[in-house]
């Protein structure tokens, strides 16, 4: 058995068993409540599940898509923030300044592409999540 321990609030218990039971998987227990109001949700997913090694990818991609902040676009232009005050800096003394600057272009760039695709998926999220819902339900119950 695969099992799955998660802490999550009260008021999300509902919600949680029924998104995690459309990837295989089942409520088993819950503890009692903590002083924050949150509780540890123990779910498990039998292994020898239909094609389990597609739900765990499945399941995956869901959280992807449902991230609320595009965190990898957030550290590149941090990085090709750094190469740009690197730049600014040695400008003037540098060999090496066209490089920083191509890092930093670099970098940015692949921010801004990350932010694009970001936003694509955050306003096709609902169609990428019912097929994701789609796929995950025939891997299940064929």
């Amino acid at each position: 058995m695969e099992t799955m321990r998660k802490r999550i609030s009260l008021s999300k218990l509902e919600k949680e068993k029924d998104l995690m039971s459309r990837f295989g998987w089942v409520f088993v227990s819950s503890d009692d409540m903590h002083p924050d109001n949150t509780v540890l949700l123990v779910m498990e997913r039998s292994p020898a599940a239909h094609k389990l090694g597609k739900l765990r990818d499945l399941e995956k991609s869901y959280r992807r898509v449902n991230r609320n902040i595009p965190f990898g676009a957030i550290i590149s232009g941090g990085i090709g923030l750094i190469f740009l005050i690197i730049f600014s800096i040695s400008v003037n003394f540098s060999p090496y300044a066209f490089f920083f600057i191509y890092a930093f272009l670099t970098f940015f760039g692949i921010a801004i592409f990350q932010v694009v695709v970001f936003l694509i998926s955050l306003l096709k999220r609902s169609k990428i999540n019912s097929y994701i819902f789609e796929e995950a339900s025939k891997c299940i119950y064929e």
